[in-house]
């Protein structure tokens, strides 16, 4: 299954909903905070999966552990940082040490 431009359509849409709504997007991450998806793999916020289709666009998704800081919008392919959860989620990581 490929995407198509709907999709990407919706998904821009639903991302400025959240946003909107309190959420920051978890791609921003690295250029606000310094923190990648490598580290919150690291911290455990996040658990790779090897990608199974084409309309798979992240390799990652939210665990048990992330939960209070992350939520993952499946039907849209997104992951996000809760509303004031921010700085909990930056402080966890560092207090964790993970490196890059």
């Amino acid at each position: 299954m490929s995407l198509t431009d709907e999709f990407f359509i919706q998904r821009g849409q639903k991302l400025n909903t959240l946003i909107e709504q309190g959420y920051s997007n978890i791609d921003e991450l690295a250029k606000t905070a310094g923190i990648t998806d490598g580290q919150l793999i690291q911290a455990q916020y996040l658990s790779p999966y090897n990608i199974q289709s084409t309309a798979d666009l992240y390799n990652v998704s939210v665990t048990k552990l992330g939960q209070p800081f992350l939520k993952e919008i499946k039907s849209r392919d997104l992951i996000v940082v809760k509303p004031n959860r921010l700085n909990s989620l930056i402080n966890a990581i560092n207090k964790a040490g993970t490196p890059e």
